[in-house]
């Protein structure tokens, strides 16, 4: 609106269609003059911003998030001070999202029985043991070697058996009298001799 001289002009609650140019004429029997005023409206608004993951694993990871107060026509949005979004009502602040809530790699640990490097009597039969225990067995018999891994481990190893021989097996996989289970936690050696005496390892 102008004022009733013509002096004035007044524009309430501003918009951006009403940035531009503002010219004023004087016009009287000798003459006209002009002049102009260069009007910029900035846009304010609220942003929601959703930061990074604060883990990359595990069970505590969230993705914490930010209202901010931008100038809308500044390229991608600028942040500017609050008090310029005054007129507009602020969004509640999101709470903070789960993200990356997978397990963590672990490095692979076994599992060793009570009695690790205890040496056990003498058989007169086939033997099973923990893998980490010594055993005296005869010949002929079969004696099998289980190994436990703890839970959890991401991502899964691979598992090798090396024999006294110096041959060495996946799962799977045999040599000889000696086989490994498809798991490759189990070797199992048939019809034992002199010569599969000696340190097994996985």
């Amino acid at each position: 609106a102008v004022s009733s001289d013509g002096t004035t002009v007044v524009v309430q609650s501003i918009a951006a269609n009403d940035a531009g140019q503002y010219n004023l004429t004087a016009t009287n029997s000798e003459g006209s003059a002009s002049l102009a005023t260069q009007v910029t409206v900035d846009e304010y608004s609220w942003q929601t911003i959703i930061g990074s993951c604060t883990h990359t694993c595990g069970p505590d990871g969230v993705e914490p998030a930010l209202v901010r107060c931008i100038n809308a026509k500044a390229g991608f949005g600028v942040n500017v001070d609050e008090v310029n979004c005054c007129r507009v009502s602020k969004p509640r602040t999101p709470d903070p999202a789960p993200c990356n809530r997978i397990p963590c790699p672990k490095g692979p640990s076994f599992v060793t029985p009570e009695e690790l490097q205890q040496t056990r009597p003498v058989p007169c039969e086939n033997m099973d043991i923990k893998l980490g225990q010594d055993v005296i067995i005869h010949q002929s018999y079969q004696l099998t070697i289980a190994a436990e891994l703890q839970s959890g481990i991401v991502p899964s190893p691979t598992l090798v058996w090396a024999l006294p021989s110096g041959a060495t097996l996946g799962a799977g996989q045999s040599s000889g009298n000696a086989a490994v289970s498809a798991n490759g936690m189990t070797l199992v050696v048939q019809s034992i001799a002199g010569n599969n005496a000696g340190q097994y390892n996985l």
